[in-house]
């Protein structure tokens, strides 16, 4: 059983230290190289000897700052390692499976296609701007180059759909290992995702193999099985928000302005994955005004420096986000617009009495 101190105290111990390494560890590399590449692919230089350089400097500097979460106690019992060395085992068997049968795939016409394809063209072209107009088509005026998942803007250039960080992800597998890593990429992104879950069902649940049995289940949902095998946006977007889910878990890190920055960069960071991003940002104010709440007059001040950290964290994903769709997917931004627009500006939710509800 996970070792634990009394349910005030300030020095919990979760997880073995190594698991939790390995979880963020992997998470980070989603952040750091995804975002990295999706910067140098909308400023149009996406190359491989600026991205991988820079994303592993930009990973270093995560691990670097995140070393407070690294280092802090953990399980030490053998029995929490055996448990989390199952959970390892699991998420290895399941990746496997993916990658040896992973989706069917089109490379236009359809969501998957979509991101796999503006993957292809980054990895190719180091840009997200399709100039289709060239050669033999360039004077085709009846040729139309759209599609779904393919804009035409007015100069007559190309823009792919949604937001781009999983295409950067996905090129950068392509010039590493060709199509086939490309399409093995949303399994290694599952391992991730499924081991951010499993570090955050244990600090949540407190009990190792209902930890093991969540991400267990969570694996064989249908959905969740056809994600992990296609290139969507739901898995990379599960990274990161499990993560930020097990980090916050710890009340430390409420009023800890540097891990509380971490945390702001990896929630900050779904906008580059996802328009609807805002959403999973909305329960932030409410999570740092109940620990300011429920601190001391000691502790509150410490709590709104980490609100303020965590809320800076989230700007750079944000501006890369919206910088994204806004110059490189811009008709996709202006379809949407109302819809994000909904979420900043979502009414209160109105609970009605009792005697009323039914």
């Amino acid at each position: 059983m996970l070792d634990r101190l009394p349910e005030d105290s300030d020095a919990r111990v979760f997880e073995p230290r190594w698991v939790r390494a390995v979880a963020f560890g992997a998470a980070a590399l989603v952040l750091a190289f995804g975002g990295v590449g999706l910067a140098l692919a909308v400023a149009g230089i996406a190359k491989a000897w600026l991205v991988f350089p820079l994303g592993a400097a930009a990973w270093i500097g995560l691990l670097v700052l995140a070393r407070p979460i690294l280092v802090a106690p953990g399980a030490t019992g053998a029995r929490s390692h055996l448990e989390a060395a199952l959970a390892i085992v699991f998420v290895g068997a399941i990746v496997y499976w993916h990658a040896r049968h992973a989706s069917q795939h089109v490379l236009i016409n359809r969501d998957g296609g979509a991101y796999a394809n503006a993957g292809r063209w980054i990895a190719a072209h180091g840009n997200l701007r399709v100039i289709p107009g060239v050669g033999p088509f360039a004077h085709q005026s009846s040729l139309r180059f759209v599609s779904y998942g393919i804009y035409q803007n007015r100069d007559g250039s190309l823009s792919f759909q949604f937001a781009h960080l999983l295409p950067s992800l996905l090129a950068q597998a392509r010039l590493i290992g060709g199509d086939r890593l490309l399409f093995a990429t949303p399994a290694l992104l599952s391992a991730t995702a499924l081991l951010a879950l499993f570090v955050a069902a244990w600090r949540l649940l407190r009990y190792p193999f209902v930890a093991l049995a969540t991400i267990v289940a969570f694996a064989f949902v249908l959905p969740e099985v056809s994600f992990s095998r296609d290139t969507y946006s739901e898995i990379p977007s599960q990274v990161l928000l499990f993560t930020v889910l097990w980090i916050l878990v710890d009340r430390n890190v409420l009023r800890r302005p540097r891990l509380a920055l971490v945390a702001g960069l990896f929630l900050g960071a779904l906008q580059c994955i996802r328009i609807d991003a805002l959403a999973a940002m909305l329960g932030l104010p409410v999570l740092f005004a109940f620990a300011w709440l429920r601190s001391d007059d000691a502790d509150r001040r410490s709590v709104a420096r980490a609100a303020a950290a965590c809320a800076a964290g989230l700007v750079p994903g944000l501006v890369l986000g919206f910088a994204d769709v806004i110059l490189r997917s811009h008709q996709y931004f202006v379809d949407l617009r109302g819809n994000v627009k909904g979420l900043v500006n979502m009414p209160p939710i109105v609970i009605p009495p009792a005697e009323n509800a039914w």
